[in-house]
């Protein structure tokens, strides 16, 4: 095994790639009593065009079946259902979703060796059946029915198509009611017979545990030890246009009492390292902390009008751009959105600024560090975002300075934004 450090965090990462292409990171704690066990697909809702394991044409899968996918895996075949099992050794288990990822988890105290065990069999065993397909049809399009009604899903939603023409982002996680519908059997052994393949997964343990014992359990597996290596799998490519696709966009909602607003920024900014990436995204990040974070001067100006009862904000790349999300409930939407286009024409981060944000940064690294799951999630976000590991993330806030965060200021697209309001359907 070889020995990552994670510098400036006293944690240490022990990291192989199995014979067939598995990744295995442990991360060892010796003062916790608990552990957390992340099994990581790259696979995820945008994987929609792809060449399938064994063959040579590109198909195109129903949107949503890497949430099918998901829900399915759970079914073993067994009358001890997998939340069964873990509640009697005394875990719990989830799964989640996303546009680039599927990830399976097990959270604990005892047990960790069987429990990891049992999670290996479990997700690589697929039990999918025309019977269980069409239980679970029920159940997911039940989910989409309740999320249909939830505001801030909406809103979500809503923001990712306006901001992507071609990117299958614009697409709902779990999909629609008809391609739910529309899902057969052989679409879900096909997709998960192409990526539920060890060298597209990788599986990362935090805890107290000795590390050669558990990457033992691992290598000794035997469903395991019968996966093999897949060709790399071809995805399809998407050219897409730089201009979002509306610049507005309006939407009633019966249960919605106070309006809410979604703004979104779309700006190229080209294929970057993933250091790069990583710097871009921390500078922007402080920036858009500067402008509307908790404790802002634009915060507090626009609770004290009542434009604003709350905000939140992130920023992520996706290929060649960067995207900006602002979300906020508000009365006076027109209001605060021309607030909002002239704080970021205006706000400016001084040397004190930065310097303080780069505190509250490290310091925010520092006591993630102690915590089990923060920690292997994180990981399991550089794998996403990168695949692979930063490990002096600490060194490289550090080093950013203020051209930085002017350059990066300067790489925003006012000229190409959204916004989409979502507001109460008074009847």
């Amino acid at each position: 095994m070889n020995k990552i450090v994670l510098k400036g965090l006293d944690q240490d990462v022990y990291f192989e790639t199995l014979s067939n292409g598995l990744k295995v990171f442990l991360i060892p704690f010796l003062n916790k009593n608990s552990y957390y066990i992340n099994y990581y697909v790259r696979y995820g809702a945008k994987d929609l065009e792809f060449v399938p394991n064994g063959q040579s044409d590109f198909t195109t899968s129903p949107k949503g079946i890497a949430h099918f996918i998901e829900h399915q895996v759970f079914e073993t075949g067994e009358d001890l259902s997998v939340f069964e099992y873990f509640g009697r050794s005394g875990a719990s288990c989830n799964a989640a979703t996303d546009y680039d990822c599927t990830k399976y988890e097990v959270e604990g105290t005892t047990n960790l060796k069987e429990n990891l065990d049992f999670l290996i069999n479990y997700v690589n065993t697929p039990c999918f059946t025309e019977e269980t397909i069409a239980k679970e049809k029920g159940i997911i399009i039940e989910e989409i029915r309740m999320y249909d009604d939830y505001p801030e899903w909406i809103l979500i939603n809503a923001m990712n198509k306006v901001t992507y023409n071609d990117y299958p982002i614009k697409y709902d996680i779990a999909g629609t009611k008809t391609s739910v519908n529309n899902t057969k059997l052989d679409d879900l052994y096909k997709c998960f017979n192409t990526f539920y393949v060890p060298n597209n997964m990788a599986l990362v343990v935090g805890g107290n545990f000795d590390v050669e014992e558990v990457m033992s359990v691992i290598k000794n597996n035997e469903v395991l030890k019968d996966k093999k290596k897949n060709d790399l799998i071809k995805r399809k490519k998407y050219d897409e246009n730089e201009q979002v696709v509306k610049k507005e966009e309006i939407i009633k909602a019966d249960q919605l009492v106070i309006p809410r607003i979604g703004y979104v920024i779309k700006s190229k900014i080209g294929k970057l390292s993933k250091i790069d990436d990583f710097k871009m995204g921390a500078s922007l990040f402080i920036l858009l902390q500067k402008a509307f974070g908790n404790v802002s001067e634009f915060t507090e100006k626009m609770i004290e009008k009542k434009y604003l009862l709350n905000i939140s904000f992130s920023n992520y790349t996706v290929e060649d751009y960067f995207i900006i999300n602002i979300i906020c409930e508000t009365e006076k939407p027109d209001e605060l959105i021309k607030e909002i286009d002239n704080r970021l024409k205006t706000v400016d981060v001084s040397k004190e600024d930065l310097e303080r944000y780069k505190k509250v940064f490290i310091a925010s690294k520092v006591r993630i560090s102690d915590n089990v799951v923060a920690t292997v999630s994180d990981i399991i976000s550089d794998l996403v975002d990168y695949n692979d590991i930063i490990d002096n993330k600490i060194d490289l806030v550090k080093s950013i300075t203020l051209k930085d965060i002017k350059n990066i200021k300067e790489k925003i697209n006012m000229e190409n934004k959204s916004v989409v309001k979502v507001l109460p359907n008074k009847k």
